[in-house]
């Protein structure tokens, strides 16, 4: 067998005549949003989005890093999506959805700039003003794409929970006339992410906390930072999305849409990027149910089981939600169990049997 078949059943390609060419490459953050794809998505076997201040920071750190060194570029690793072939038009994000959803959260905030600053002057400095309207720009051809009739449409889209929230943020905070416009959307949109929260989405609250984690990140190393003037400031501004766009970038792993997908989705996260024990259930219940209706059902059990999870910790009646369904599996075995895999043998036996079954493990998490 040619050594080239064992790709060809798994990697995105094109062919012409007897060459294949793998459409593997590298790419900045401008290039991976902005050419080429329509809009790329989130499917729903995804764990729902999850990154800490932390993570947040760190990335933002990373970026502050080497926006003062123009020959200094930052890799932010590999992200495998899902093309059946080159044509394709929609890419699902199989690996990488924590950072490219963060990312898009700066990207947009970073095109807040000017209403963030509405009483800048920048008499004297017409150059800066010039480059800050061009990154905004940039900024916003990674945010969304126009099309006909002055219509636009995102060209991120997050998991299904909250892919309305999303995509007002990303169209809704666009072609704002002033800052007070600006804080009163913001206040509609906490209402509305508090809202989705209260409903057991995991993801609204996490997505609420970046966009404060990166806004305050914003007004304090940029905006208002003492050690420099304004127009100093907005300079490091500047270079910071500069290299974010164009000095960061990441190696698109296009693969295949079929079965394959769904094993490498698990051997990616079991390999240095660890899925939580309630990651790996929710994960498996999703890709194991069989009916389109019952998904649907299982998502919107797993937002209630995940809105009682978050309340039973921070009213520290847990530790984590991983130790709820220790005790739970623990309760249905009759045993001492305390190896994960383990833990995942209990759920499978019990209830990866059908549509049903798995319901029914919800109906009882519940």
């Amino acid at each position: 067998m040619e050594v080239n078949k064992v790709y060809d059943k798994i990697l995105s390609r094109s062919v012409s005549g007897n060459t294949v060419n793998y459409l593997v490459a590298p790419k900045t953050v401008h290039q991976f949003f902005s050419i080429g794809i329509t809009f790329r998505k989130i499917p729903d076997y995804q764990r729902p989005y999850s990154w800490t201040d932390k993570n947040v920071l760190d990335l933002l750190t990373d970026i502050r890093n080497i926006s003062d060194n123009e020959s200094a570029s930052w890799f932010l690793g590999p992200v495998f999506t899902v093309q059946t072939t080159p044509e394709d038009q929609v890419s699902d994000l199989l690996d990488g959805q924590q950072r490219i959803t963060t990312i898009q959260i700066i990207l947009r905030e970073a095109s807040l700039v000017f209403l963030e600053n509405p009483d800048i002057s920048f008499e004297g400095n017409a150059k800066l003003r010039g480059e800050l309207d061009d990154l905004v720009k940039d900024c916003i051809d990674c945010l969304i794409r126009r099309v006909s009739r002055g219509e636009n449409y995102a060209l991120f889209e997050t998991e299904e929970s909250v892919k309305d929230l999303f995509r007002s943020y990303i169209l809704g905070f666009n072609h704002l006339e002033n800052s007070t416009q600006l804080e009163n959307l913001r206040v509609e949109f906490e209402e509305r992410a508090i809202l989705e929260k209260l409903k057991g989405s995991k993801t609204a609250g996490r997505i609420l906390k970046t966009i404060g984690v990166v806004k305050g990140y914003f007004k304090n190393e940029f905006y208002n930072n003492a050690k420099f003037s304004k127009l100093e400031n907005l300079e490091n501004f500047s270079n910071f999305v500069n290299a974010l766009l164009w000095r960061c970038w990441i190696l698109e792993v296009p693969l295949q849409r079929h079965d394959d997908s769904i094993q490498i989705f698990e051997s990616l996260n079991n390999r240095g990027k660890q899925l939580t024990l309630v990651d790996k259930i929710r994960y498996k219940s999703l890709i194991a149910a069989v009916s389109a209706d019952s998904r649907e059902k299982i998502k919107k059990e797993w937002k209630i089981v995940y809105s009682g999870l978050e309340s039973m910790e921070e009213n520290h009646h847990i530790k984590n939600e991983d130790d709820f369904f220790k005790v739970f599996f623990n309760s249905i075995s009759g045993a001492d169990i305390t190896d994960e895999n383990e833990f995942i043998e209990v759920f499978s036996k019990n209830y990866l049997k059908s549509d049903e079954t798995i319901l029914k493990f919800l109906e009882e998490t519940i």
